[in-house]
């Protein structure tokens, strides 16, 4: 099998729940050389799955090394630090996901013409978010209070 076909596998067996098939398939991807952001982020999902939260931190750290502003893996690696307990990296985690939201979303309105405040106010009319405006500070500790309800 091609890298890609090996990382198709990998994405079968992590759909149907067999996280460490799908580990060795992302794996066997990655050194047929499917070093890609969404191969090693898919890895660090599986072994996030099976409670390997060190081997997932290193995985999406592979994944922001190749991709430095996929907002999805910074929040990825936050979820995994939140599990080993360093909450000073989680956090400094979930402010680098944020920002790159922030920054995926002045590109919207820069290259489409679009103010912030219409970006703004098409993001409140989303189901429970009545004030996306709030301060980041407070994005971060309601995603922190959601990380310690989950636990």
């Amino acid at each position: 099998m091609d890298a890609k076909e090996l990382f198709r596998e990998g994405q079968g067996f992590f759909i149907e729940g067999k996280y460490g098939e799908s580990i060795a398939s992302f794996s066997k991807a990655i050194e047929a050389g499917e070093k890609t952001e969404i191969a090693f982020l898919s890895r660090g999902v599986a072994y996030f799955r099976i409670e390997q939260f060190d081997k997932a931190e290193e995985d999406f750290d592979n994944t922001i090394k190749l991709k430095s502003d996929y907002g999805a893996a910074f929040f990825a690696r936050s979820a995994a630090y939140t599990q080993t307990g360093n909450e000073f990296e989680a956090q400094r985690s979930i402010q680098s996901a944020i920002s790159c939201t922030e920054a995926s979303m002045q590109w919207v309105a820069d290259h489409y013409g679009m103010f912030r405040t219409q970006f703004d106010q098409a993001m409140a009319l989303m189901p429970g978010e009545s004030d996306f405006s709030e301060s980041r500070n407070e994005q971060i500790n309601n995603l922190k209070k959601l990380f310690e309800e989950n636990k």
